[in-house]
């Protein structure tokens, strides 16, 4: 039988080894693009009122917007897009008095599961 002769076997595991990774890329694949300022739990924890702006602005960046009127207000947004919509969503914002912070809002949005692709039968 030619499935038993080396030759064979040799082409069935090259033909396996092409096929497989292959196969592999063919999945779909979710990638999470974060959009606006990146801001973790640790970085907010780090933050204390009286703190000077300069101080706030080497542990958090510079704020994506700030308030125009009065600079008193710091906002610091964010979201992840998976497939063009968004499943995580925060929003920090920070209030200065006189140059110093005053206050921090957390606004955490809940996480919307992604949704799932239509199954093709």
């Amino acid at each position: 039988m030619l499935t038993n002769s080396p030759q064979m076997q040799k082409l069935l595991i090259y033909g396996l080894l092409v096929l497989l990774p292959l196969m592999a890329a063919c999945t779909p694949h979710r990638l999470e693009v974060p959009q606006g300022n990146i801001v973790t739990a640790e970085m907010v924890e780090q933050l204390r009122p009286g703190m000077d702006e300069q101080q706030v602005l080497y542990i958090m960046g510079s704020p994506l917007l700030v308030d125009p009127f009065r600079g008193s207000r710091w906002d610091y947004p964010s979201y992840v897009l998976t497939r063009g919509e968004r499943q995580k969503q925060a929003h920090v914002v920070l209030y200065f008095e006189q140059g110093r912070l005053a206050r921090i809002e957390e606004r955490i949005a809940p996480e919307r599961p992604p949704e799932r692709p239509p199954e093709h039968p």
